[in-house]
């Protein structure tokens, strides 16, 4: 049996109730993972009152809209990001299979599509794991990244449906991805300005995507991965936004202690005007007192007092190497036909 021979309607919903599935355990590992718990045990369950999430209300996208963003039990909201992440799984599997068993590989034999499909489908799931914790902690989860590189390298005895490449490729892809980023934005840069310019945990994504789609897709990772980057930085910043953790709306608020600390010291120093106010016997002890509670090193008027944005980068390299290997073909006709 080829894979043309499967039925179209069969390929689709397989593929997004697939992809839909392994979304859902991707919002597992993104909040578990960086907090050391394991993502399978124990079950799922709210956040906020600890119950247990029943089979029914636990199915990928559909319950969240079904629940109306909030826990059955305690009611407390559910973040979009859950469903949106599902979703995007699901719409990327398709994708995927449509490409493989429709366009691609539709001559090959059936099995051998699904082994690529597999493969495939580890890459675009690693890549956008690994993306969805460096938003959340800008960390890069080396673990996450050797899921992919497993059925990668044991998928080089197939023969290669582009954008995927031959073992020669393959191994020149991961040194150009590792030691050309390493040398030219992580030791190169440290030589130029004193820092380094991304970490490590770049350089070992780009081992990934280089095994998987050679050397051309290593530089197109790079290049469409800075030229989203700078976009999405733009606007942000038009905005007043951050890209990273300040951004992100989950059930774990990582920024609770932070703001506690502001509010504290807020509070404590209204009350120390306030103290001065009552104690004050005319304008100079007034004036006085401004000048004890106000800070010498204060932010000019209309300037933010927040640190420099510190931009995540493995989502933008995520994001091109995802582009690239479901629509290389036309990327390439489009890039020669200018």
């Amino acid at each position: 049996m080829t894979a043309s021979d499967l039925p179209l309607w069969f390929v689709l919903v397989f593929s997004f109730v697939f992809g839909a599935a392994w979304g859902s355990f991707a919002n597992v590992v993104v909040y578990r993972w960086p907090l050391g718990m394991s993502v399978v045990s124990p079950p799922s369950r709210c956040p906020q009152c600890e119950t247990n999430i029943r089979a029914f209300d636990n199915v990928p996208i559909f319950a969240w809209l079904w629940l109306r963003g909030r826990c059955r039990s305690c009611r407390a909201p559910i973040s979009p990001r859950y469903a949106v992440v599902e979703l995007v799984f699901a719409l990327l599997s398709t994708a995927l299979a449509y490409r493989l068993f429709v366009l691609d590989a539709a001559a090959l034999p059936a099995w051998t599509a699904l082994v690529h499909y597999l493969v495939r489908f580890s890459v675009i799931f690693a890549l956008l794991v690994v993306a969805l914790i460096d938003l959340d902690r800008t960390e890069v989860p080396d673990f996450v990244l050797l899921f992919a590189v497993a059925p990668v390298v044991c998928s080089l005895w197939l023969a290669p449906i582009a954008p995927s490449v031959d073992a020669l490729s393959a191994v020149a892809g991961a040194g150009l991805g590792y030691f050309g980023l390493r040398l030219l934005f992580i030791d190169g840069l440290k030589l130029v300005i004193g820092r380094a310019g991304m970490g490590l945990g770049d350089a070992h994504l780009l081992v990934v995507v280089g095994a998987m789609l050679g050397p051309a897709g290593v530089l197109f990772s790079l290049g469409a991965g800075a030229v989203q980057g700078v976009i999405a930085a733009a606007i942000a910043a038009a905005l007043g936004r951050r890209i990273g953790a300040d951004d992100v709306d989950d059930v774990e608020d990582i920024d609770d202690e932070a703001d506690d600390e502001s509010d504290d010291a807020a509070d404590d120093a209204e009350r120390v005007r306030s103290e001065a106010s009552e104690g004050s016997e005319g304008p100079a002890d007034e004036a006085h007192a401004s000048d004890a509670t106000a800070p010498s090193d204060a932010a000019p008027s209309g300037q933010s007092a927040r640190a420099p944005m510190k931009l995540p980068f493995a989502p933008f390299l995520g994001l091109a190497a995802v582009e690239y290997l479901l629509f290389a073909d036309v990327l390439v006709s489009r890039w020669l036909a200018y």
